[in-house]
Parts: structure tokens; sequence; C-alpha cells
């Protein structure tokens, strides 16, 4: 499977890694031994495999990251490309994502603009006055399972927590809880370029159902504007001082984006911190016993085991970077999750340690210009969370084989967590 295209080809004197495969499956289950590995030799390399250069030094990534003119952003959300020729028909101006990509896809003024409008709809409507809501949904989600003594947390509680979240701060109709899963699972079969027809035929008409659900909640709230997100975004783009704002097509893609960012992203961090934990059963003692140690796992989980472990830039010019040359049209792939494990960063990165000295922030939330917007709300989520699951009694793994990953070269991806408590009789 190759990510970049054709013309991604390595020079003479890129170091190139052959045997670099994320799609393996202990790179799949546990990415950091085979960067470390590769550290020790170069910190930017060129993958066959993925057809891309690949950064994993801490200080070339945020030399990358600090020069957004000579690496465009532009592919970090894969393009879902054209409906199939059979929703032609039906689907003439192609998907919104395409004519109007995303926050995370764009550059330059066009992603200050937007930004500027998304970061002022977030302002206007503080996300922390949300804690006792979530934590709400929290014990209702545990409540649900917690007399059973066993859970599968990925698909009972990290999944639907961070949906039934986001579903709330839009005010969109309690039913979308059920069906926006399937509207992720769709994004990821158009974002694969591997997909079978069929797949695609099949995720092309759930999206573009699920875009008509976004045309119909913005119509509905323009129509009559509520105390939530949504509107907020709406005023926003009236308001915006600068002329034109959010256009429909403008929104869909953004809605996209939020509702895509709490269904794999959020739930990822969420699975990840409750799996350390159980990894850990001594921190989560500790976590259990002194609630101030909370944040502190969120962060240690956030640097450790970074949900999402790197995007794709778009090499605009030709730059060196870490000794390595890449040329103009070239993909490299900037790895935070390698980042927060660079030794030169953080003293022991392999340790899930609670009292870690603050000092080099990690990167799983990005940096600079494309640092994640929903970060705060991803975070109080996760504080929530975990003061609450750490109470199950005798709380621990299900067994050797509890977690379970999915290939992915963009996302860590926990699919499968297995847990066992006691039950108070």
């Amino acid at each position: 499977m190759t990510l970049a295209d054709d013309r991604a080809t390595a020079p003479a004197s890129c170091p190139v890694q052959p045997a670099y495969n994320p799609f393996r499956p202990e790179v799949v289950t546990d990415p950091y031994p085979k960067w470390e590995g590769i550290r020790h030799e170069t910190p930017v390399f060129y993958s066959p495999q993925l057809g891309s250069y690949v950064a994993i030094g801490y200080d070339e990534i945020m030399s990358i990251m600090q020069d957004p003119e000579s690496f465009s952003s532009a592919p970090s959300m894969p393009d879902f490309g054209d409906p199939p020729a059979e929703l032609a028909a039906e689907f003439p101006h192609g998907f919104a994502l395409k004519r109007n990509p995303a926050l995370v896809n764009t550059d330059g003024a066009t992603h200050r603009t937007l930004r500027g409008l998304m970061s002022a709809a977030f302002n206007r409507f503080n996300v922390s006055t949300r804690e006792a809501h979530i934590g709400h949904l929290v014990d209702g989600l545990i409540e649900s399972f917690d007399g059973d003594g066993h859970a599968e947390l990925v698909s009972q509680l990290c999944l639907p927590l961070p949906i039934a979240v986001i579903v709330d701060l839009l005010a969109l109709p309690p039913d979308s809880v059920a069906l926006i899963p399937g509207w992720a699972q769709a994004a990821l079969v158009l974002s694969d370029p591997t997909a079978e027809a069929a797949a695609r035929l099949a995720s092309a008409r759930q999206w573009i159902g699920f875009e008509h659900f976004c045309r119909s909640a913005i119509a509905s709230r323009r129509a009559k504007p509520g105390d939530d997100l949504l509107s907020t975004l709406l005023h926003a783009s009236l308001d915006d001082g600068a002329g034109a704002g959010f256009t429909d097509d403008q929104l869909v893609s953004h809605l996209a984006e939020l509702v895509l960012a709490a269904s794999i992203t959020t739930s990822q961090l969420l699975s990840h911190a409750i799996a350390r934990l159980m990894q850990h059963p001594a921190q989560l003692a500790a976590v259990r016993d002194d609630p101030d140690l909370v944040p502190v796992a969120v962060e240690e989980t956030l640097r450790q085991h970074t949900p999402t472990l790197g995007f794709f830039r778009l090499v605009t010019r030709d730059v060196v970077v870490g000794g390595v040359e890449l040329p103009a049209g070239s993909m490299v792939q900037v790895m935070w999750g390698a980042a927060n494990h660079d030794p030169d960063k953080f003293d022991r990165p392999a340790v899930f340690d609670l009292h870690r000295v603050a000092g080099t922030p990690h990167l799983s939330f990005g940096y600079g210009a494309h640092f994640c917007l929903g970060a705060p709300l991803a975070r109080l989520q996760t504080k929530v969370l975990l003061q609450r699951v750490v109470r199950l009694d005798g709380l621990r793994l299900a067994g050797p084989d509890a977690i379970e990953y999915a290939p992915n070269p963009v996302m860590h991806t926990l699919v499968r967590l297995e847990a066992d408590w006691d039950v108070k009789q």
C-alpha cells in the first residue's frame, strides 16, 4: 500500500528504511520500538512502503511545523475524491469536503480566516461549562454495565461518550448518536485508496446521507438559533467583521471535522487513557487515591501513546530537514508520536510516569497555527472519564488479549479494550 503519489522518490543521499512497514502487526500494536531503532540512524528517512518521507525527531518535526510555507497541510485529511459514477446524478457537485477543505487541510490566509471564525465560536461557547453534563453522561454509560463486572470499553464507553458530547454541543437530533459511528466508518473507507468498489459505493451513500443531515441541521438552526455551538458558528459567520463568513458548504465541512474528531480522535484518547492505567495497576491505584493525578495521567497518555501518530505534509519547495533533502512535490509524515518519545527531550520516554518533571511540551495536539482547537474539550472529557472509571473496584484488563489494534498509518487505533472488575454483592 502506497499513500503518496508516484512522484515521491528518495534522492540517492536520503536514508531509506525499506523494512519500515506501519501495517505490520507488531508495529500496529506498538510503533515506538521501531521508531527508536531508526532514530539511532537518522531523524528523517524515506519509506518505500508509504511512498513518503517520515520525520521522527522532535527538533526536525518542529522545524516542519514552524515552516508552513514549505510544508502544506493540504493532505492532512485525506480527500474522498469524487462520488462513484453510480451516484453522479444524485450528487452532481461532489463531496463538500473536496470543494471546501476542512480547517486541518487549509493553509495561509484561508486558514487564518477560517480558524479565526472557528476560534471566535469556541471562545463564545465556553466548553468548560459542560463538565457537569459530561459527568452525567459518563455516569449513565457506566451505570449501564457496572453491574456486569465486564465490558468492552471502546464500544460501551469511549466511543459513545464523545459522540454524545458533540451531539449535545451542536444540539443535533438525539437519534444522530446512533448514526455517527456509521458515518465515521464511511469516512475511513472513502479515505482509503485501497477500498473495494462495493465498499466505496456503500460508504459514499452513507456519507451523502451525512451531508444531507448537516444541511438540514444548518437550515433548521438558521431559522431558529439556539444556545449551542452550531448556532454560535452561524453567528460567527455573520459577525466575522471581514465580510462573508461560512457558507453552508464550509459549515458542512466543519461539522464533518467536528464529528470525525469526536468519534475517532477523542474516542481513541479516552480508550488509550484507560488502557494505560490498566496496564500499570500501581499508577491506576495512585490516580484512584489522588484525584490531582488525573490531569497528569491525561497528559502522560497523550505523550506516551499519542492517538494521532502524525499527519502528512506536502513539500512545496526543495528544503533540507535534519540533513535530508526533501524535494518539492514530495510528502513527509510528521510523526508526533515519535517526537513524544525523543530521548533528547523526554527522560525515559517509554515509561508511563505520573511524576514526570514538566519540561518539553508534547506535540499530540499539533503545534502553532494548526494546534487542535478541540484540545480543551478532549482533555476535559478524558479527565471526567478517568475520575469515574477508576472507581470500578479492581478494574483490570480481561486477560492477555484484552487489547486489539487496527492498522492505520495516521492513528494508533485501539478497536477493542476488554475490562473486568469486582462487583459488590
